[in-house]
């Protein structure tokens, strides 16, 4: 009867212990296994940044799908420095004959960005940039590698499949519930 008694006392504080975990994925925001696109427009005028946008989906709907085969980022960045020429050529392509435009592979500071619910904090990333004309517009920029070229309005669910290595972390619950107690 005693063991039966230890064995649900046991059973019971495993099954409460387990309520109070708290999963979360945590996907790699650090810069040193990222790399973002980086369109720079012309100016700020309508014109011209729907140019920029142009150019921007020119150049994901050419090579989003040769980056997605790499598997980690010294891939992604020899396929962007191999194909570097064509991405200019499809960029100029897009932007119209009329406009000098520059492709780059470069290490560049890009401010906290935080597409769907996921935050990169800023600082200096390895960046493919593309500058349409002076360069002195808006710019935009998403993550290239992992592919995740998202908008601010894109669906949060989208990206599940994104990171092929996940990070989990696990919390109590009643830690967390304790720290906002004691603001600690």
């Amino acid at each position: 009867m005693r063991n039966i008694k230890r064995i649900i006392i046991t059973a019971l504080g495993i099954a409460f212990i387990l309520c109070m975990l708290d999963v979360e994925y945590v996907p790699d925001t650090s810069a040193k296994n990222i790399i973002r696109l980086h369109v720079i427009a012309n100016s700020n005028s309508s014109s011209d940044q729907a140019q920029k946008l142009t150019v921007r989906d020119a150049v994901l709907n050419e090579y989003s799908h040769i980056l997605s085969q790499a598997e980690s980022k010294a891939q992604a960045e020899r396929l962007i420095e191999e194909n570097l020429e064509a991405i200019k050529n499809t960029a100029s392509v897009a932007a119209g004959e009329k406009i000098n435009v520059s492709a780059q592979y470069v290490n560049t500071y890009i401010p906290q960005r935080t597409y769907a619910d996921i935050t990169y904090p800023a600082g200096y990333y390895d960046a493919l940039r593309i500058v349409i004309g002076e360069g002195e517009g808006e710019n935009w920029w998403c993550v290239m590698f992992p592919p995740m070229c998202l908008d601010d309005n894109t669906d949060s669910n989208e990206e599940n499949n994104i990171f092929t290595r996940p990070k989990i972390k696990i919390r109590l619950k009643i830690v967390e519930f304790i720290k906002r107690i004691f603001k600690i």
